[in-house]
């Protein structure tokens, strides 16, 4: 990965010419995912609307007011491609992942597709990513590439319960692997960063209370950019690991959800109202306030592993994270058990 993160940006100072035209050029990929996505995620709500594809509120699973669009990875992706096209930036690898995940996500938004058909087509994007890139892998690790995609996928999916949260969460953990990637020497900033500015643009549509969501194809989406840029951040297979570890919340949010429905017997594939956001808003905490609170819980995440990294190496950052983050999933989880009895 440091070869070819440094080929782009090498490649770039040669061609249009140091480091003040790179730094416009960063810039100019922000911005153009921003806008991007901001006028798709307009486009979206006006499509959902008229041709009735809306998150409809239930007594079970869907407790926010109004009926927002579900199509918010369609912005996401719009503004990440277009940021990064103007850039000169073409990843085939990611591309086909994003574009498997993204129609599978969005036929369960509309049609509600099987767990098993959702489970292959998040395999297969991990298989596209690691088979398509230019980089050759080692069997071991091309096979935790794939598993790093279908665990994040599901976690944002999980996570992604209230306004803001998820897109304001991972926003902080691509800004953490884009600091961590530059720390390793391993990292284009553009090519993560376009994703903070596509999460800038959707968030727009999704503050409270939101007319447009992530849905299924939106935290598919997030979940292959994510894996993508702790791809890209990483000089090493330990760093590989460090990387996928500051992604933080969702998957701290997935290790609740474990350690909880094993405890109480609930089904593993059934969705509930029990995570750790639902009880603090259950609590009397507002839908932007809960966002908040993990927002500054992820960005707390990521200012103590990337030290822990630099410092001590990324085998002692890697420990830390699986530690702590067991820990505080084991917590939580045998905390929201003996709550609900």
């Amino acid at each position: 990965m440091r070869a070819k993160a440094g080929f782009f940006l090498s490649a770039s100072l040669r061609g249009i010419g140091g480091p003040e035209v790179v730094d416009s050029r960063l810039a100019l990929g922000v911005a153009v995912a921003t806008g991007v996505s901001l006028i798709v995620g307009w486009g979206m709500i006006r499509l959902g609307l008229r041709v009735g594809v809306v998150d409809t509120p239930d007594d079970h699973l869907k407790a926010h007011s109004g009926s927002p669009v579900p199509l918010g990875g369609g912005a996401v992706l719009a503004g990440v491609l277009s940021g990064l096209a103007v850039a000169g930036v073409v990843d085939v690898a990611v591309l086909s992942a994003l574009l498997i995940v993204w129609l599978v996500g969005l036929a369960d938004d509309v049609w509600e597709v099987r767990a098993v058909i959702r489970l292959f087509g998040a395999v297969v994007a991990g298989v596209a990513l690691v088979a398509l890139s230019e980089t050759r892998f080692e069997p071991i690790v091309a096979v935790f590439w794939v598993v790093a995609v279908v665990v994040v996928v599901n976690a944002i999916k999980l996570f992604d319960g209230l306004d803001t949260l998820a897109g304001s969460v991972m926003a902080v953990a691509f800004l953490g692997i884009t600091w961590f990637g530059l720390a390793q020497g391993a990292a284009d900033p553009l090519l993560i960063l376009a994703v903070v500015g596509a999460l800038l643009g959707f968030l727009v549509w999704n503050r409270p209370p939101a007319r447009l969501y992530l849905g299924d194809n939106g935290a598919y989406v997030l979940g292959v950019l994510a894996v993508w840029a702790a791809m890209w951040s990483s000089a090493d297979r330990m760093a590989g690991v460090v990387g996928v570890a500051l992604i933080g919340m969702p998957l701290i949010d997935l290790g609740v959800t474990v350690f909880r429905r094993g405890l109480s017997g609930a089904p593993f594939l059934q969705g509930d109202r029990d995570h750790t956001y639902d009880r603090l808003q259950q609590q009397g905490l507002s839908a932007a306030g809960v966002a908040i609170l993990f927002t500054i819980a992820q960005a707390l995440w990521v200012a103590a592993l990337v030290p822990v990294s630099v410092v001590v190496g990324d085998l002692a950052a890697a420990i830390t994270a699986l530690s702590l983050g067991l820990v505080i999933a084991a917590v939580l989880g045998v905390r929201l058990v003996l709550a609900e009895r």
